[in-house]
């Protein structure tokens, strides 16, 4: 069985990505076993009897990473990255840590709008129920506006935990 917890410090897109995620989680059949952390930064997210491997998902949207999240981040068995961006980061954060990345394409066609992560999907939906005039207008024209979806985020988490098993059993 896969446990999370969620960094109670989270807000805005990266707290809806976060819970949106945990309800995933909790509705899935893993045979897999792990410890998964939406965000980072609170001092007691990680406890010690946690099941290992410990999958660190930081979720960063701040423009500085405190000293309790860098720790954090440091002490993952795997890092999982919303896109390239965050995955350069953590790079440099935690060099030499394994780092599963969240595919972010380029913008495609007419694509005014890109939602290549889920953050940027999260924060189109909820602009989009603000403005209901707008979301009716906009699929004609033909734009890729993709919701926001579990499924990239908890398969990234899953490849995180067997590439974390491999790892340690080799």
């Amino acid at each position: 069985m896969i446990a999370s917890r969620v960094d109670g410090r989270l807000v805005g897109a990266a707290a809806l990505v976060a819970a949106g995620v945990q309800r995933a989680l909790n509705g899935r059949e893993e045979r897999a076993m792990g410890t998964v952390y939406l965000g980072t930064g609170s001092a007691d997210l990680i406890r010690g009897g946690d099941v290992h491997p410990h999958v660190v998902v930081p979720l960063i949207t701040a423009a500085l990473v405190d000293v309790v999240s860098r720790a954090q981040i440091a002490s993952a068995d795997v890092l999982v990255a919303m896109d390239r961006t965050e995955a350069n980061r953590l790079m440099l954060i935690a060099p030499g840590r394994p780092i599963v990345c969240i595919a972010d394409g380029a913008p495609a066609g007419r694509e005014v709008i890109h939602t290549g992560n889920p953050f940027d999907a999260v924060e189109v939906q909820e602009f989009l129920a603000l403005s209901p005039h707008l979301a009716e207008y906009l699929p004609a024209l033909a734009l890729d506006l993709r919701p926001f979806d579990t499924a990239p985020v908890t398969d990234a988490i899953t490849e995180a935990i067997v590439l974390a098993s491999l790892h340690s059993a080799g």
